[in-house]
């Protein structure tokens, strides 16, 4: 893995639910699911991945749902914070991983919270960089009153 080289990580390319989803995925061990913010890619973790990877551990870093090569679905509806952690957790299936550290920088925190939340038996632990944990509204506030 060389980080001025994306191509010399192991990129593949998965069906999650209704897209192609892009991801990298290295090394052996217990498992960290490295998530970008925005705006940015998998490539964002580069010099973490291969660190991670010396130290014993699977890094798992995805292009979230419209980002890089995993598809961009047309309606903004798909790209709520539960369409994201499923996409994720979807992932983890395919690649037979039942749980994981979930690390996220910028927005990317916000999903790892999430997943802490909704699906509490496939996260280890959470890292978050840049994003602190916030409470889910109980009623929906338009952009323009926030």
């Amino acid at each position: 893995m060389d980080p001025r080289d994306p191509s010399s990580f192991n990129v593949q390319l998965t069906h999650v639910a209704d897209i192609d989803l892009q991801y990298v995925d290295e090394g052996t061990g217990p498992v960290v699911i490295c998530i970008h913010g925005f705006p940015d890619l998998w490539y964002g973790w580069r010099y973490q991945i291969r660190h991670l990877v010396s130290l014993g551990y699977r890094v798992i870093a995805p292009n979230v749902r419209g980002y890089g090569q995993t598809d961009a679905t047309k309606d903004v509806k798909d790209y709520s914070l539960k369409n994201i952690v499923s996409d994720l957790v979807g992932l983890l299936d395919t690649l037979n991983i039942r749980e994981a550290v979930w690390a996220g920088h910028d927005w990317g925190g916000s999903i790892a919270w999430r997943a802490a939340l909704w699906h509490p038996e496939r996260v280890i632990g959470v890292i978050s960089f840049c994003t602190p944990y916030f409470l889910t509204r109980e009623t929906y506030v338009p952009l323009e009153k926030v």
